[in-house]
């Protein structure tokens, strides 16, 4: 998972300049808090070639790469594909919910249709027709990549959650080229935008740019402002024993949501990211994105603005105890809704507030039974979420932020409902049938000591609610809190 975190440590090194789409004309200037900012530089725009057929090249190609890794060196069960398996796979009645782990289904797929996203964007496609590679590469996967059952909910979230870890990862990666930077630190900056985006650095090196002189791109300045930290954290549920863990976090607000020159997808996004380095745990704690995909001004004065808009998000929370047993697993792989954002301030102060509600179209919850045949600890399903968030800062000083998350989710195929007896290719379940009501509260308080360096105290309380369709109902209660040290990038 060190790919997640090099990308967010290299978004705040490039913070001062960041690449978007070009587009028909130059950006004629830059703006930062709605206020013109003489310092910030517009290069000459510069638009690379589109190339479909090598897209799609380097989707099929990945695909039959792993398939073959897969067989041949891994020498995995579920490889051994054959033209039998293949055939009854194009069967539409072969689709089913599979077994595999949380993290696989949420979390590996949703970053498996990234590599596909970024195929395309860094070979010239543009975001929506990138949109296509994605769903044509998981899809194929599903149906020539395993001996298995195409599976429903790898489909979905390998589509749909590959777009938006990809495109920021896109994004990013193409924030490091745009430096200017000779020798070492060149070479530092391919290595590491290589391993953000796989993809980019394979075709800059097909189109030898990686060793031709560093060219300015399509560039228009975006305010950034990242914060990585060292965090000590204590949770625990149910009033019961304490666990101990520590967290690296990393915080990236990518331009600002009310922005006029706002015009394509993700010309706004908010990514929030934790690493636990602990042994036993799930290295990846969280990652919740936010994206602006497309907005409109509602009212617009001198010191505030309003604007709704189309917003798709990504959330993935994943924290074990020290029996290894489930505190808190949540999941919005696949979801996109409306979202009302006001941002007004004068000087040094500066206020946001900000109200989503989402389809969710694919997401998970963690389920209080594990006495099932698959031993499963989640459910899957669809549903919808509520989110707010506050937001207040005094200039570098002090930041407080309120964030509130509803998520309901709904599961209709459950362990009671399939024939026990089948095979666990034919077995398709979706967790435990019912619904599950989540919500989390998470306060946060950072001050800066200095410079660079701040104070950072935040909350998480968890309040979960599952009714169970076949077993009695259960509600779970926890928190977590965390105290540590952050460095503004």
């Amino acid at each position: 998972m060190s790919f997640i975190l090099l990308f967010m440590f290299m978004g705040g090194w490039g913070a001062d300049s960041t690449l978007v789409e070009a587009s028909s004309s130059a950006v004629d200037g830059c703006r930062v808090d709605g206020v013109a900012d003489d310092t910030c530089h517009v290069l000459p725009e510069w638009h690379p070639k589109t190339n479909h057929a090598r897209a799609i090249a380097e989707t099929a190609g990945f695909n039959l790469g792993l398939i073959a890794f897969n067989r041949y060196v891994q020498k995995a069960p579920f490889a051994y594909v054959t033209w039998k398996s293949i055939g009854r796979n194009f069967k539409p009645s072969s689709w089913y919910w599979d077994s595999d782990i949380y993290r696989t289904n949420l979390f590996f797929h949703p970053y498996h249709g990234a590599l596909y996203h970024q195929a395309a964007r860094s070979s010239g496609v543009a975001f929506y027709p990138s949109l296509a590679y994605s769903v044509g590469g998981s899809l194929m996967w599903e149906l020539v990549g395993e001996m298995e059952h195409p599976s429903i909910n790898d489909f979905v979230s390998t589509s749909v959650g590959g777009w938006a870890i990809g495109e920021v990862t896109h994004r990013v990666a193409q924030q490091i080229y745009a430096r200017k930077s000779r020798g070492g630190k060149r070479v530092m900056n391919e290595v590491l935008a290589a391993v953000i985006s796989p993809f980019g650095a394979f075709n800059r090196l097909l189109d030898g740019d990686m060793l031709k002189p560093w060219r300015p791109s399509a560039v228009r300045y975006v305010p950034m402002d990242v914060r990585v930290g060292m965090m000590g954290r204590a949770y625990g549920k149910n009033g019961g024993e304490t666990n101990k863990s520590g967290l690296i976090a990393v915080d990236l607000t990518y331009g600002s949501p009310t922005d006029e020159t706002n015009r394509l997808p993700y010309d706004y996004f908010k990514v929030r990211l934790g690493i636990d380095p602990m042994a036993g745990q799930y290295k990846v704690n969280h990652l919740n994105i936010i994206a602006q995909v497309k907005n409109r001004t509602l009212r617009q004065r001198e010191h505030s603005r309003w604007t709704v808009g189309v917003y798709q998000h990504f959330d993935y929370y994943a924290t074990d105890d020290q029996q290894n047993k489930p505190f808190f697993k949540l999941s919005e792989a696949a979801s996109v809704g409306i979202g009302l954002v006001g941002e007004q301030g004068k000087g040094k102060n500066r206020w946001q507030e900000a109200f989503y509600i989402n389809a969710m179209i694919l997401g998970g919850a963690a389920s209080d039974y594990t006495d099932n045949r698959l031993n499963r600890d989640y459910s899957m399903g669809s549903g919808y979420s509520l989110k707010s968030h506050t937001h207040y800062r005094y200039g570098r000083n002090l930041r407080l932020d309120l964030l509130v998350h509803a998520h309901h989710l709904f599961s209709w195929h459950g362990y009671e409902d399939e024939d026990a007896t089948k095979h666990y290719l034919e077995y398709s379940v979706m967790g435990d049938r019912g619904n599950a009501i989540t919500l989390l509260v998470q306060p946060e308080l950072s001050v800066r000591l200095y410079r660079r360096l701040h104070l950072s105290a935040s909350g998480l309380f968890v309040y979960r609610h599952f009714r169970y369709a076949y077993r009695p109902r259960t509600t779970m209660r926890g928190n977590e809190m965390r105290v540590g040290l952050q460095w503004e990038l």
